[in-house]
This record gives C-alpha cells, structure tokens and sequence, in this order.
C-alpha cells in the first residue's frame, strides 16, 4: 500500500541514512528498527484511518457528480474528475490493504476484489480463532489467559529437550557408523563469503509478499528499497558466514528475511554437497532423487512380499511424531563433525539455532518469550538438509546391521539388489525378514536410535505388513513385539 505513494521510497532513503552504517547485523537492525517508528508517525500522517478516508472519498466524488449532472459546467466537470480520480487512488490503497491482509497470492494485481478479500479475512479470522482446548488431564479450558498459558506452555516443552541420555558406548557407536565424507575444499566452497550479487539473485527468488515478521518488513520491501539497504544486508548475512552470533536485540526483534536469505545461499552450497554424504535410501532434498524413485521401489517390494523366507518377509511404516521439533542438537553437531564439517559452519549452525527465540501468536495475539534447546525450524530452508544428514545416523547404523547379519534381508530374489530401507525426510519403511531375532534387534536398534537422536516413535501410527500366508499367530507375536499395529495390505 505504501509503495502506491510516489514519495515513499525517498522518504525511506532519508530515514535510513539518519541512522549511521556500521555494518553487521546490528547496524541493520537499528537502521531497521529506526525506520518503523519514522513510518508510523509518516503512515498516521498521509494514510490516516484508511476506511475514513475510503467514506470521505466516495461522498465526495457523490456530491460532485451531483453538482455536475444538475449543472455541467467545465468547473463542474474539473472538480468531477478530481473527486473520482482521488476515489481510484483511495479504492486502490484499500485494495492493497486488504489483499495483503488475506495474503491471497492467485489474483492479479489489477483485479478489483476489496469485497472479496474483506470477507475473506473475516472468515479467516474466524476460522482460525480458537475458544477452547482440552488439558492433559481431559479438562476444557475456556478462559484465555489459561488458553494462552497453555498454549505456551505446550510449545515451551516442545522446543526443549527433557529426554533421557542414552549409554556412552550406545551413543559411540551410533556415531562411529558416520564416515568422514568432506574435505577442506568441500568446506571452502561451503564458507566462501556471500557477495552482494549472489544475495540479491537469492532475494529475488523468494515470495515478495511472504508475511512479515514483527518488524513488520518483508521481501517486498527489501527488494522495493534494494538500492540503499544493499550494503546493510550483504554486511549482515558476510557477518552470519563469520561466525558471529547474531545480536540480542536482532534476535528478539525477530528480523524474519535475513535468516531466509542467509539460509538459502547455505542450502544451495550444502545442496552440492549431499549426494557426497547421504545414501540412496535417502530420497528427499537430494538433486536428482525423486519421490516416484521411491513409490516404484516401495511397490516392487510389495509385489515380492509372499516369497518364502524365514519368518516371512516385513514392511515396516515408521510414524515420527513432530521429527524436526525434536532433534537433539548434540546429536545434530556431532553427525556434522562426523561427515567433516569445518567447526566455522557447525558453529554458524549452532549460531543459527540458538539464536531463536518465540512468542506463539494465539488468536492474534503474541504470547510468551522463550528460547529453544532442541529441534530445527519448520520452513526454514535450512532445515529439511540439516535433517536428512541427522538422519544418516538412522540409514548408517541400520545398514550396518543388516550387513552384520543381526536383522535378516527381506527376500526379494536371488538377483535382486536388497533392499532394507527407505527414507523420504521423516516417512521410513523398512524390509526386513520376521524372524524373531532380527525382530529383537530391531526394536533394540530404535529404542537405542530414538534415545541417541531426540525423535520419538509414535507407535500407534506406525503399523506393519506381512505375506497373504502369514497366520494370525504370527500377526499377534509381531504386534507385541513390535509393538505397532498390523495393517492389511495387498500386494495386488
């Protein structure tokens, strides 16, 4: 809406260069934070309670095209088009106001929908407004201020680990299954400074209008005013790749672009990287690897599922229960060092993680302030790769012991290539046979893997395959040894 005005982007430029650069990410910020408080005093001022304005204009325009139609005199007709030109700029701020409110990305820019986003955004609302929830212990709660505590409560225990440790010698040699993969070559390529021009094309290619933190600031603003916040930016994301933390007050303010920028030119470097590291059981942010690879090898093995073998053949479905909320950073760390990571990008790593801190925003509301010691950020670019190489210590370790021969093959031919797992971010099926040691070993392997990784197996969700041939006594010792339930599936 701002941008419609033609003196929008000198008054920014003014603003920006009151404030002295120092670069680094605080320099940003405080340029950052010294411009919203300019625009609101500036924005009270030219746009005022927009829909006053809306209602003015509109009886203006009304009464001018009386005076016109009752006498139509030049002076008239000049006064006519002032009111109705004045009503096209009003109607299209309130147009802009209201589209970026729904946040609705598939009309054109010129369609004239103020109505329809309107009540598209009240409905939203109400959609989305929540009166009651039920506690642990089965109670509804319906006061909010016990609603909000709740919910922060909910998401403070979510994003902090409270999990048992499991042995040293469990955890050693969960970690000794990680080869070192990376060379100092491979680190340079990953930590070579961000040039001005490469964090511009990766700004371009993000969603202009992706909502805003509360700083207020999206992409469309950056890309808008790029000619004089560039140095700013590039300065802050070169500090990031140094390995500076990022400032407190940054942190809190919760600056939502620079993260996204600084992320994405690490998922493109670390994107060449991961055909190095990850196996091909891994299907998922790897280039070149598909899902549909994967969904014709899952139904090639189930088209074998009744050959003998002994104890029959097993699909397994994992169900990881909030897989990205709950991985140990520990973990995550030494799986990176592990592959051969340098310290600077694990540190920048750490950097990126621990700087996070959250209010959950409850019926429009924010609510609580507090930090995280565990898990990754959901849609953050950077997350879905820092995961899928976590998950090595999943595919590793399992392979390994389907290699030492303590969990049987699923039989698939003689000339078939065994297959023992698939990984598709945090979907896993697993082909193993269903004999009662490699069913014992296997259960030993995922408590130890969940102790080990932070994740949590949700064992209600989870459920198993078996041949047509397979009895009902079988099926049973296998729920109860799994602990998991038995889902029928047809191989036709």
């Amino acid at each position: 809406m701002w941008l419609l005005r033609d003196d929008f982007m000198q008054f920014c430029r003014r603003c920006w260069e009151e404030i002295p650069f120092h670069g680094g990410m605080l320099s940003l910020f405080n340029r950052l934070h010294h411009l919203k408080g300019k625009l609101s005093s500036w924005n009270n001022e030219h746009f005022g309670n927009l829909f006053d304005m809306m209602k003015e204009a509109e009886e203006d325009a009304a009464r001018a095209e009386m005076l016109y139609e009752a006498d139509p005199s030049p002076e008239h007709r000049t006064l006519c088009n002032l009111k109705q030109d004045e009503l096209v700029v009003i109607s299209k701020r309130e147009h802009a106001f209201w589209r970026q409110k729904c946040n609705v990305k598939w009309l054109q820019d010129g369609d004239a929908n103020t109505k329809f986003f309107h009540n598209l955004v009240k409905e939203k609302r109400r959609k989305q407004r929540i009166t009651t929830l039920t506690n642990d212990q089965g109670h509804t709660i319906e006061h909010t201020a016990s609603l909000e505590a709740m919910v922060v409560e909910h998401y403070k225990n979510l994003f902090n680990s409270h999990e048992p440790m499991p042995s040293q010698d469990v955890y050693e040699s969960f970690l000794n299954a990680i080869p070192p993969l990376l060379f100092p070559e491979h680190n340079d390529l990953l930590m070579r400074l961000p040039e001005e021009e490469e964090i511009r094309n990766i700004l371009w290619e993000m969603d202009s209008d992706s909502a805003a933190g509360p700083d207020g600031f999206n992409c469309r603003f950056f890309k808008a005013c790029w000619d004089f916040v560039k140095r700013d930016v590039t300065s802050a994301c070169q500090e990031v790749f140094l390995g500076i933390p990022l400032p407190p007050a940054a942190a809190s303010s919760n600056i939502c672009l620079l993260p996204k920028v600084e992320n994405a030119q690490i998922l493109k470097r670390l994107g060449t990287l991961l055909p190095l590291i990850i196996l091909e059981e891994q299907g998922a942010y790897v280039p070149g690897r598909e899902i549909l690879d994967q969904i014709l090898i899952t139904k090639e093995m189930v088209h074998h599922i009744n050959r003998k073998a002994n104890g029959g053949n097993l699909i397994i479905k994992l169900d990881m229960a909030k897989a990205f909320d709950k991985l140990k950073w520990s973990y995550l760390f030494d799986i990176l060092q592990q592959f051969g990571f340098c310290a600077q990008f694990i540190n920048m790593v750490k950097n990126l993680l621990s700087s996070s801190k959250y209010s959950v925003l409850f019926n429009g509301k924010p609510c609580g302030y507090f930090g995280q010691s565990r898990g990754i950020k959901q849609r953050d670019p950077l997350s879905p790769l820092l995961f899928i190489i976590s998950n090595e210590g999943f595919s590793r370790n399992l392979k390994k012991l389907f290699s030492l021969g303590r969990i049987g093959h699923f039989n698939c031919g003689t000339k078939s290539i065994p297959i023992t797992h698939l990984s598709y971010s945090d979907d896993i099926i697993i082909f193993s046979s269903g004999h009662a040691r490699s069913i014992l070993n296997l259960r030993r392997f995922l408590e130890d893997y969940q102790l080990v990784s932070g994740q949590t197996i949700n064992y209600q969700k989870s459920s198993f395959v078996v041949g047509k041939k397979a009895n009902i006594i079988l099926i049973n010792k296998l729920q109860q040894a799994l602990n998991m339930p038995f889902k029928a599936w047809s191989s036709n």
